[in-house]
Formats: structure tokens, sequence, C-alpha cells
């Protein structure tokens, strides 16, 4: 097993929900980058997503798509992210995946790419324009690299798709909340309920909850539908409010642990219920 399958089992095995993070690699800067993985973790983050910045991100809205453009324009490329990850290894322990679009991926051999992930302590890929009929090349490079390949199902997916992308997933299903961009929102639709009881229908495996949600509140109140929460455009904007790397993974940190405490209080309330 890698980090990831690991801590999916010890989530399960202590009944808890999981907290997932994204953040830009390199924005505003490599350090920032360095300094928050590790305060995320401190604060009870169970998986960190670093997304690897791209000219065209298709699934991104306007504060992750400029803080992929802040990144790129700093010189942050797939290799000085692998450098990072090394950096990182030496105190970060929980599992980390990069979230990247094919292009990048493949620009130099997707083998390779895979060789250099595993090597520099990256657990996993999510890639948003890869559907499972394109990638099974990818998956038997991942497999044999020992990482992570894992799927996205959105609202419009119909159910025998969403059951056959359980099956291919690795690790979770990224269940998307919305047809639409990332991004806060201060409302999920009407019908998030509704998709979320039919992809646990149809996925028997984790399921985590992205797109859309920005604070605690959110996150205690959809997290009893799914296994995990992920929240990323949230964390992009607070990183842009202070001034060191220091400050900004303080204020990541502080966000990070209302969001875990939201989660936990909900699991602590389910359970004092089931015992009265």
């Amino acid at each position: 097993m890698n980090r990831l399958e690991q801590k999916l089992n010890e989530l399960h095995s202590a009944n808890r929900k999981a907290l997932v993070v994204f953040i830009t690699a390199g924005f505003p800067d490599m350090e920032t980058t360095l300094a928050t993985m590790e305060a995320l973790e401190k604060a009870g983050v169970d998986v960190i997503e670093i997304g690897v910045p791209f000219s065209d991100p298709i699934a991104d809205g306007p504060v992750i798509q400029a803080s992929s453009d802040a990144a790129l324009k700093a010189g942050v490329t797939l290799e000085s992210i692998f450098a990072l990850m090394r950096r990182a290894r030496q105190k970060v322990r929980i599992p980390v995946l990069l979230m990247s679009y094919c292009n990048p991926l493949f620009a130099g051999g997707f083998g390779q790419t895979a060789k250099k992930a595993r090597a520099s302590g990256v657990d996993g890929f999510i890639i948003p324009d890869l559907i499972p009929e394109e990638g099974k090349e990818i998956k038997a490079a991942c497999d044999k690299n020992n990482l992570s390949l894992i799927y996205l199902a959105a609202p419009n997916t119909p159910a025998g798709r969403l059951a056959s992308i359980g099956r291919q997933s690795g690790g979770f299903v990224y269940v998307v909340s919305l047809t639409g961009v990332t991004g806060k929102r201060k409302a999920l639709p009407q019908d998030t309920k509704e998709f979320l009881l039919r992809t646990k229908k149809e996925i028997h495996r984790p399921r985590f909850l992205g797109f859309g949600i920005s604070n605690a509140e959110q996150a205690g109140r959809l997290r009893q539908y799914v296994d995990g929460i992920i929240v990323g455009s949230a964390f992009i904007e607070l990183l842009k409010t202070a001034k060191t790397p220091r400050a900004r993974a303080a204020k990541a940190a502080r966000f990070a642990s209302s969001l875990r405490r939201s989660i936990d209080m909900e699991e602590h309330n389910a359970r004092t219920s089931k015992h009265r």
C-alpha cells in the first residue's frame, strides 16, 4: 500500500471523515508551499493536493486560474515540484497527490513522470481531463510505481458510469459537487444531497467531495453524505493575505483547524446521538 491507501484504511478504522486541502505549487512562492504543507499536516489535514500550474486549466475557477498563472510566470515546472516534494518529505508524512491536466504529465513521457513522482514522494494523480477509457496506459504506469490514479465524477454522470468510475478509480473517487469550475460558493445546488446519495449507492469506495466548499459550516453540513471534504480556492485566497511564507502557512493552518473541528464535531454529535 502507498501512503494514500494507508491513510484511507486508518480513516475507515477510526470512522473518521477525511479533510483534503488543495494548494497551487509555487503560489505565491515555493517557500510558502513548503511551509503550508508542513502547517496543514499539523492542523489535522489528511491529504494534500498540489496543483501543477497549467496555462489552460479547464476545470479551475478564477482564483485557482490566477494562482496557476502567477506560478507559471514565476517559473514553476513539474521538475521544480518534484524537487519541492523531496524537500517536503523530510517532514511531511501525510499523502500528497498531484492534481494536473494531461499535458504537463505527458510532456516528458508519462512513464518517466510516474517514476519521478514516486521517487520524489508523490502518492498519486488527479487528472481532471482524463477519462477511464483513455487512462489504461497511465493506470499501468501508476500501478508500476505504486501510485493512485483518481478519477472524477460529476452530477451529470449516469448511474452506470458512476459505478464504472468507482471500480477504476484508485484510493477514492473525487466527487464534483456541481457542473462548473472550482471556486468558493455561498451555497451549493439544491440537488447536491440527491446526487451524493446516488453516488453512495453506485460507488463502493471512499467518495471525497470537492468544488465550491468554502467554509467550516458547509464542510460540517456536507460531511455526513461523503467520506471526505476537499477545499481549495478558499485556501488560495488566504495565501494572498499575508506577507511572509510563515504567516501565510499560519493562516492556512488556522482555517484548516476550523474545518477539522467542524467535521469532527459533526462526527461527535452523530456518535452521541447514537448512544442516547
